[in-house]
């Protein structure tokens, strides 16, 4: 039976994500105080949560067993297949890929937890279902050459804090090459390459981020 710690640790674990940009999934060798969600050039979110772990009194082995059966027994009640491209249910939204655990490691009296999902849509329905007050909140993401509004309206700056000319992006030849990323909840954000521009958070030129502090919608665009 799984012990309270374990489940309360694992409701808080999965709230957020972090992530250096430029390296590939499950790899990140970020700070180690860091939490946030990273975005990846295929549109896929990895998120990281630190948090106090007391290697005396729990075993980090017996941790991770707990975990891979919490992934594996919520992909397995969302009908996903081995082998399969869809994740497929008659009553609930569809997953495009199984949730992963990339990487789970200590160190000292910290605990580090990296999962990797497909999309955002993966994301917020894990959450969710774990956290039912996270239920309304938003994520999102995608390219320039299919942008949201939200994005076109928002007054984005580069990181010189200079105004950013969003629709001239959308409409050049390279507009999916570039990323953006949508949060209203609290959460660093982070993306391969570089960020070009943002609205609504704070900038962190030594990390490459930008910080969402929640209640309103911060926008990231990655290059």
């Amino acid at each position: 039976m799984m012990k309270k710690w374990m489940i309360t640790g694992l409701a808080m674990l999965l709230c957020l994500a972090a992530a250096l940009s430029g390296c590939k999934k499950g790899s990140n060798a970020f700070g180690a105080a860091n939490n946030g969600i990273l975005l990846y050039q295929d549109l896929a979110v990895e998120d990281v949560m630190i948090d106090d772990f007391d290697p005396a009194k729990y075993d980090l082995g017996e941790y991770r067993g707990l975990l891979e059966q919490e992934l594996a027994a919520y992909n397995a009640a969302n009908e996903f297949k081995p082998g399969s491209a869809e994740l497929r249910s008659e009553t609930g939204p569809v997953y495009s890929a199984p949730l992963t655990l990339t990487k789970l490691e200590q160190s000292g009296k910290k605990i580090k937890q990296q999962i990797l999902y497909a999309n955002t849509k993966d994301f917020l329905k894990y959450n969710e279902d774990l956290l039912p007050d996270r239920k309304g909140s938003r994520l999102s993401a995608g390219t320039l050459a299919n942008v949201e509004t939200v994005v076109l309206t928002a007054a984005l700056v580069n990181p010189k804090g200079e105004k950013l000319d969003v629709e001239k992006l959308c409409v050049s030849k390279d507009a999916a090459s570039y990323r953006y990323l949508l949060c209203d909840f609290a959460a660093v954000l982070y993306g391969e390459g570089e960020i070009i521009g943002y609205a609504n958070g704070a900038y962190d030129k030594s990390t490459g981020s930008v910080t969402a502090a929640g209640g309103t919608l911060t926008i990231v665009i990655f290059k």
